[in-house]
Formats: C-alpha cells, sequence, structure tokens
C-alpha cells in the first residue's frame, strides 16, 4: 500500500492483506469504535506488519497509532 501525494488516499501496488486494508479503512471512517477496532486488529499482525502499516499511516497525514 502507498499513499497517493496528490489527494493523500491510499492506493495499493502489489499486494496487501486483507486484514490491512481493513485497518486502514476502519482508521479512514473515524470514530472512537472504529479506531479501537483497527488498534484490535493492528495488534494481531507481526512487528514487521505493523511497523509497515504505521508507516503507511503516517505517510498519509494520520497519526498512528491513535492518541489516547
Amino acid at each position: 500500500m502507498v499513499r497517493a501525494p496528490e489527494n493523500k488516499r491510499l492506493i495499493t501496488i502489489g499486494t496487501a492483506s486483507i486484514s490491512q486494508l481493513g485497518a486502514a479503512g476502519l482508521v479512514a471512517g473515524g470514530g472512537e469504535s472504529a479506531l479501537a477496532l483497527a488498534r484490535e486488529l493492528v495488534e494481531e499482525w507481526q512487528t514487521d506488519e505493523q511497523s509497515d502499516f504505521a508507516w503507511l499511516m503516517r505517510s498519509s497525514g494520520t497519526t498512528w497509532p491513535p492518541e489516547i
């Protein structure tokens, strides 16, 4: 997954897991319950998947992990 710089939307190049796409959608949707669910999903991933996702979120202008 990468960020499209011109519009800050996420696009996929190559492979991305359904879980990563779903978590990105939850984060984009906002709301406390959506963010809590996204955080729960991410915590189930391996460390390298978590850091890739954190980079992706930060590169799109989203604070990750969300501040509590």
